[in-house]
Formats: C-alpha cells, sequence, structure tokens
C-alpha cells in the first residue's frame, strides 16, 4: 500500500513539475486535475478490495488478481470515457496522459502480483 502511496504523490509531483513549462502545461493540468486522483482512487480501491476478495471468495491468488485487474480496467476505461464525453479537456492530450498514468500504476501493480507468486523471495514484503 505504500508503494501505491508513493507512486501516487511521486506521479503527482511530476505533473507539477509539468505544469510550470508553458509546453508542457497543459499535460500536468489534465493529469492533476483529473486524471491522477481518479486512477489514484481506483488503484486504491482495488487494493482494499483484494483484501476483502481473499476472505469472501474462496480462490486462489491468480484468481484475485484476474478479477481485480479486469475491474481497474473497467473502472478506468469509465473514467476516460467520461473525460472524453464530458469535454473536459483536449482529447488527445487526455488520452495520452491517461495511457501513461495507467501503465505506471499498472507497472506497481504487476510487480506487488510476481511479490505474491513468489512467496520465499526478497521482493515479497508487506504492504
Amino acid at each position: 500500500m505504500k508503494n501505491l502511496i508513493a507512486v501516487f504523490l511521486v506521479v503527482f509531483g511530476i505533473s507539477s513539475f509539468l505544469k510550470t513549462y508553458p509546453s508542457t502545461q497543459v499535460f500536468g493540468e489534465i493529469a492533476q486535475s483529473f486524471f491522477v486522483p481518479g486512477l489514484g482512487a481506483i488503484f486504491i480501491l482495488a487494493f482494499f478490495l483484494s483484501g476483502w476478495f481473499i476472505k469472501v471468495i474462496d480462490q486462489p491468488p491468480l484468481m484475485i488478481y484476474l478479477l481485480l485487474m479486469v475491474v481497474k480496467m473497467l473502472a478506468s476505461l469509465t473514467l476516460l470515457l467520461v473525460y472524453l464525453m464530458q469535454n473536459l479537456g483536449p482529447q488527445n492530450e487526455g488520452a495520452l496522459v491517461f495511457v501513461i498514468l495507467y501503465l505506471i500504476f499498472e507497472f506497481l501493480e504487476i510487480r506487488r502480483f510476481l511479490s505474491i507468486l513468489r512467496p520465499d523471495s526478497r521482493e515479497n514484503k508487506s504492504e
């Protein structure tokens, strides 16, 4: 969990940095105003859902991970569609920011999942 929050804060800081330059200002504004809080909330909620699913659903961690991946993907795509349908900003820049941020958060989730598959590895640290 602390890795997820750390990545959230780093991405928020990078978007703040992007806002300071006129050529990248639109990317920073889109990220800070819509996608960083939205995707951060989706991935943090999915983290808490994983703990609840493990208690409630009698499935191995792989099935829980796949279920949560589908939930995160659908929620994230819904967030992107709301952004595009409401005309909250430039469409191409918004889509690019969404894809980059989604890949960053998903990379972190894949690292977390690999530590679950290899419980004896050094990467397995309780979050």
